[in-house]
């Protein structure tokens, strides 16, 4: 992480939140772009123009709510982290969100504690994107299997160890007169 830039949105309507915010990341990131925004419409479009890599929220503000901020994200961004940072916090919200994908929640009294909770929301996100694209690689070989051994002209049977046979291809059950289940 120490070489990429990390691109964070703020969504924060209060000018003394979002000063206290730039001193923070200032003081704990030398590689970040920061791009705010306090509406809806302006959250739209910083996801669609600035691709964030962490989304970090105030649950309260003037027109809507931390819910509506959220889903949107969510829906825009799936693969966004996203931290929640507010006064208080209720048990219930807090269960809906972490169910949802909620990267973190810090409360405003530990704001201390961001710059790490970012670094391990970014870390885990990134984690995660990693095991999806070995996930979608790995269903890729298997189609690609499926396809050369359903496909293929030429006889192909599968052994375990021990030789008995699991598998036959439709070119072998043609050759052998047979059905797979038969073989």
């Amino acid at each position: 992480m120490a070489s990429k830039i990390i691109k964070i949105l703020l969504v924060e309507a209060f000018p003394d939140h979002i000063e206290m915010f730039r001193q923070i990341l200032e003081k704990n990131f030398s590689n970040y772009t920061l791009e705010i925004t306090d509406t809806e419409e302006g959250l739209k479009q910083a996801i669609q123009n600035y691709n964030p890599d962490i989304i970090l929220s105030n649950t309260v503000f003037p027109d809507f709510e931390g819910k509506s901020i959220f889903n949107l994200a969510k829906e825009l961004a799936p693969q966004t982290s996203f931290i929640f940072i507010s006064e208080t916090a209720k048990e219930e919200s807090l269960i809906y969100f972490f169910r949802e994908g909620l990267g973190d929640f810090v409360l405003k009294e530990d704001i201390e504690n961001l710059p790490s909770r970012i670094k391990l929301a970014l870390e885990k996100f990134e984690s995660k994107n990693i095991d999806d694209h070995l996930q979608n690689h790995i269903k890729e070989l298997e189609a690609t299997y499926r396809a050369i051994f359903e496909n293929s002209l030429d006889g192909i049977l599968l052994y375990q160890t021990d030789g008995k046979i699991i598998r036959a291809n439709p070119a072998t059950c043609k050759m052998l007169k047979m059905t797979e289940e038969e073989i």
